[in-house]
């Protein structure tokens, strides 16, 4: 995805595709693939929020439900961002 609309969700993201996380951009919005094998989360990103704070509260929510721990040799890294 170019350029996110909005800092609160860019920030998040940004951090998220920096700890292996892969964004994909899917037409308006972008979708957030876990770095497990498997992917086993997957975390919508909207495009243009109505409440951007809110918004990515909830993508860093859906982020933590990934069962593996960051050092965890199980997980993969990815290249980060797909366009």
């Amino acid at each position: 995805m170019g350029t996110l609309p909005c800092k609160e969700i860019r920030e998040v993201v940004e951090r998220l595709v920096k700890a292996g996380w892969e964004l994909r951009a899917e037409g308006h919005k972008a979708t957030l693939y876990c770095p497990c094998e498997g992917q086993c989360t997957t975390v919508p990103v909207p495009g243009t929020p109505r409440n951007a704070g809110s918004a990515a509260r909830r993508i860093e929510r859906r982020a933590k439900l990934c069962p593996l721990p960051p050092d965890d040799p199980r997980r993969t890294r990815r290249s980060g961002v797909v366009v």
